[in-house]
């Protein structure tokens, strides 16, 4: 029986967005232990390649990971209404992603998506949720260099929405709150290296820490370019493709803002 509403999801999936939770493939909200990543590894490898399993060992480790349809049934499988529970698993609904969207029976194509908190949205093997249909923005554990984040839907892939099959859809959504108005923040693209103390560079930098712990990195907003802004600057780098220096120029922000 369906005991949890297609709200309930919607606010468990902006709470995991909120927190940053990590995306490892395979898992559906399980603390994760060495060796939970090891077995996933070992069935994923190429999802888990060795640099990710070693990135995983030192960040991950004793979080809640999930990955896509792994968070749709996390929540699921919530004993209660704590989204930070353990979840309790059910072989009986362990679906991939298609798998969910096929004993799905409401759906139809993205573009007659319904204005609905909850509504699941998806492309072959992937799937998201629906939290704010007044900006139509959707919550994804997009992948692992990414986490639990928020973005926009027509900015997506998305092929299909649907009514996920383990939620309630009966109860009305409660009327959306307007969205008061954002004003547009200009960041100052400085070039950014360690040992920059210059006070007009503080806020850059801090808006760099901030970018960079949206990727999961934790450090402290304090405006200091340090040993361990540069440590994990790089390692950004690193991981997306880029020249390995420590400098926060123009590639690094596109890619830090994209």
């Amino acid at each position: 029986m369906k005991n949890k509403t297609a709200d309930f999801l919607a606010d468990c999936f902006e709470h995991y967005a909120d927190t940053h939770r990590p995306y490892i493939y395979g898992t559906f909200g399980k603390v994760l232990t060495e060796a939970l990543l090891l077995q996933k590894a070992k069935q994923y490898p190429s999802r888990l390649s060795p640099a990710r399993v070693e990135y995983a060992k030192k960040h991950y480790i004793g979080k809640r990971t999930d990955d896509c349809v792994g968070g749709e049934k996390n929540v699921a499988w919530l004993p209660g209404n704590d989204p930070d529970a353990d979840p309790i698993y059910d072989p009986k609904t362990d679906w991939s992603a298609d798998t969910t969207f096929s004993k799905a029976t409401v759906k139809g194509p993205v573009k007659t998506i319904p204005k609905r908190r909850g509504i699941c949205v998806r492309y072959p093997g992937h799937t998201g949720v629906l939290v704010d249909p007044v900006n139509m923005i959707v919550v994804e554990f997009r992948g692992f260099d990414y986490g639990c984040v928020r973005t926009k839907l027509a900015e997506r892939k998305w092929t299909d929405w649907f009514q996920h099959p383990l939620f309630d859809y009966s109860t009305p959504a409660p009327s959306p709150t307007p969205t008061p108005e954002v004003k547009t923040v200009q960041i100052d693209m400085y070039v950014l290296r360690k040992g920059d103390k210059r006070e007009e560079l503080i806020q850059s930098v801090k808006t760099l820490q901030a970018c960079l712990d949206v990727y999961g990195y934790g450090l402290a907003i304090d405006g200091s370019f340090g040993g361990k802004t540069e440590t994990a600057l790089k390692d950004f780098q690193k991981k997306h493709g880029l020249t390995v220096d420590g400098v926060c120029g123009k590639n690094s922000w596109n890619a830090l803002l994209k």
